[in-house]
């Protein structure tokens, strides 16, 4: 039961992580849009 809860948490991180870097790659393409035409 503990191993779950572990890997459940380690899994919330990751998916928080993911989401963050995601809006960060978002609004880094959006303000230089003359890197990327």
């Amino acid at each position: 039961m503990f191993d779950k809860h572990n890997g459940f948490h380690h899994n919330h991180a990751f998916i928080l992580l993911s989401s963050i870097i995601y809006k960060s790659l978002i609004i880094n393409s959006s303000y230089k849009p003359i890197d990327y035409p």
